[in-house]
């Protein structure tokens, strides 16, 4: 599959067939196959690897739609308002897992209702999912060469916006951890400007122009959501090789299991 010129950081290497992987930030499975990417599958893409010209990898960032922040407002169709995270009890444990089997649902293209679910409240997972996204986004349009080891940087401090330890910061917090994380990476990479760049991006990530809108790679964020939504991706991390979804790829996978499939496969 392609993307808008404004994405062309998410792919590496050239090739007539293409890898897509769905991957979500604050998915510990997610920044396993990313690391593995980096050892087994980047190397083999890019320019003097034995896939170059061959294959191309597309990295598609994609925040779970039950991770995101959204998911802490009311759920019309649900009845279901979305409190801090603290200990649950069975019945907020089944609403939660309606809400998230109604989300794949809707994912699959089966709008189902559910009128009959009661409201109550419960706790939803990593419901600031769309802010790294959108750091990613918007770091990569400026910096596209330092964008992997972003990727990484911002997988690297997940555990930091998991349920417990994120229930009580606000946006600002959480897009100012992610500024943070592009400082170090800018600054490894020997760019002088880093701290300034990283102003930029906090500037970047604000709300701009709509009251309901986001940051200046809104609009991108948005087309990654739907293209995931319309090919049914539902978990993290997919895999499609040439638009096709491949569930044998695992994210445990080694270099010995990647070789095997990029042989088989190309």
């Amino acid at each position: 599959m392609g993307l808008p010129k404004n994405l062309s950081f998410l792919r590496f290497g050239t090739g007539g067939q293409t890898l897509d992987i769905y991957l979500d930030p604050l998915c510990p499975f997610s920044y396993k196959c990313a690391r593995s990417l980096t050892e087994n599958v980047l190397p083999q893409v890019r320019e003097g690897g034995k896939y170059a010209g061959k294959l191309q990898l597309i990295i598609r960032p994609y925040p779970q739609p039950f991770r995101s922040a959204a998911s802490t407002q009311f759920h019309s169709d649900l009845g279901v308002p979305v409190s801090s995270p603290v200990a649950v009890s069975s019945e907020q444990r089944a609403a939660w897992n309606t809400l998230a089997a109604v989300t794949t649902a809707w994912t699959l293209g089966r709008r189902s209702r559910h009128r009959d679910v009661q409201p109550v409240k419960l706790t939803c997972s990593h419901y600031f999912s769309t802010y790294p996204v959108e750091a990613l986004l918007c770091f990569g349009a400026d910096h596209p060469e330092q964008w992997w080891d972003y990727l990484l940087g911002v997988f690297s401090v997940q555990e930091s916006f998991f349920n417990k330890p994120v229930h009580d910061k606000t946006p600002a917090q959480v897009q100012e951890a992610y500024v943070k994380v592009a400082e170090d990476v800018l600054a490894k990479a020997g760019v002088a400007s880093a701290k300034e760049d990283g102003k930029k991006l906090y500037e970047q990530l604000q709300v701009h122009q709509k009251e309901n809108g986001g940051s200046v790679m809104f609009e991108p964020l948005k087309y990654l959501i739907k293209e995931g939504r319309q090919n049914g991706i539902h978990f993290t991390p997919t895999a499609l090789l040439n638009g096709l979804e491949d569930g044998s790829v695992s994210s445990g996978w080694g270099r010995s299991e990647w070789d095997k499939w990029l042989e088989e496969k190309l």
